[in-house]
């Protein structure tokens, strides 16, 4: 990834984990730029597929495109990290 698309993504989140919207002066561990769409799903590195994520969202979230909601057992999708209307823990239903 080259240094102008870094710094446009960390820009246009705000220096915010781009899942739960933690700022890094909050969390103890560093927060890094992520594939939402994993590259072994032929994930781009582009801006559009790029999100600050801190280390909890991003190893929730893991390589997959989804996941499983640990309390509920329920299958769940990645977060829209630019809908507005999210539910606690970033996961939509």
């Amino acid at each position: 990834m080259n240094l102008r698309l870094e710094r446009l993504v960390w820009r246009r989140a705000g220096r915010v984990c781009e899942y739960c919207q933690m700022s890094q002066e909050y969390d103890d561990l560093p927060i890094h730029i992520d594939h939402i769409i994993g590259r072994k799903h032929e994930g781009q590195t582009t801006a559009r597929n790029l999100a600050p994520a801190g280390f909890l969202c991003n190893n929730h979230k893991g390589h997959n495109i989804g996941g499983r909601d640990p309390l509920f057992a329920e299958k769940l999708s990645t977060p829209n990290r630019r809908n507005p209307k999210r539910t606690p823990g970033g996961f939509k239903r």
